[in-house]
């Protein structure tokens, strides 16, 4: 009788260690180690094409002896060049290979210790499309209810004006396939017009009093909502972004003496 009881309590002591056990795939939690201190950082579910990039990579050793390469105060720390691990001089540009496509959530923004992706400017990326590898953590600053008033008039603007061009495109096209002779500005008065029926139909983008109470005392960067990919956040650590964002860096925000860090993949 013994036996047999410490046999099945064998078994229910492996069934909970192995189902409490994550194996990184799982995982959503990363820690950045630098010298600075560490970084614990939590991946959202919302935004599964970066979670699941930032972990892969996590779990192949790329993110080891990296640096972040450019640090601007009371903005962000950014990081994830693979020419920083060899201490190269040139930073190559963020434009790589297998860009990830964007997954703007209004409900994740840009508040201090948000994780997001770095990307190339909208001139040579319009789809802001996200790089592959950098990302940056921001530190911002606090906002008032007026600043966040103007963000929000910003955000609504531009989605508007983005839908303006997609029914541009959308109406040159069938002028251009009917042979239908329309001026410029005709195109551009039906796809106003179109844009503006799509348009009405949605909720305006608004903060949260939640976004806003975190805007306001917390801090962040929310002119960069909507705009960049933001899949994480930061749930320890925020002394080391303002202790590595303190750092003293050259006419091209690149840190005189170089910030490294290791991320590694961990349990909750």
């Amino acid at each position: 009788m013994n036996n047999l009881f410490t046999y099945y309590s064998s078994l229910v002591f492996l069934c909970i260690t192995s189902c409490n056990s994550q194996s990184p795939e799982e995982s959503r939690y990363a820690s950045i180690e630098t010298d600075y201190g560490d970084i614990k950082v939590r991946l959202y579910d919302e935004t599964p094409l970066h979670t699941k990039n930032f972990l892969k990579l996590t779990a192949e050793d790329f993110y080891t002896n990296l640096s972040f390469h450019r640090v601007i105060e009371n903005f962000m720390i950014q990081g994830g060049d693979p020419t920083t691990r060899n201490k190269a001089k040139k930073i190559d540009s963020i434009a790589t290979a297998n860009k990830i496509q964007p997954e703007f959530n209004d409900s994740l923004i840009h508040k201090k210790g948000a994780l997001a992706a770095a990307r190339e400017g909208d001139a040579v990326n319009p789809g802001k499309l996200s790089s592959p590898t950098q990302f940056y953590i921001v530190q911002g600053r606090k906002f008032t209810d007026a600043e966040l008033d103007k963000f929000e008039l910003q955000q609504n603007q531009q989605r508007y004006f983005a839908l303006i061009q997609k029914y541009f495109e959308i109406e040159n096209k069938k002028a251009s396939e009917s042979n239908e002779n329309l001026s410029k500005e005709e195109l551009i008065e039906i796809a106003r017009a179109d844009a503006f029926e799509e348009y009405s139909r949605y909720k305006p983008f608004s903060y949260t009093d939640k976004q806003r109470e975190l805007y306001k005392t917390r801090g962040g960067t929310p002119h960069l909502d909507g705009s960049y990919t933001v899949f994480g956040e930061v749930v320890e650590g925020f002394d080391v972004i303002d202790r590595i964002a303190a750092v003293e860096t050259d006419n091209t925000d690149k840190p005189i003496k170089d910030v490294y860090f290791s991320i590694k993949i961990i349990n909750k």
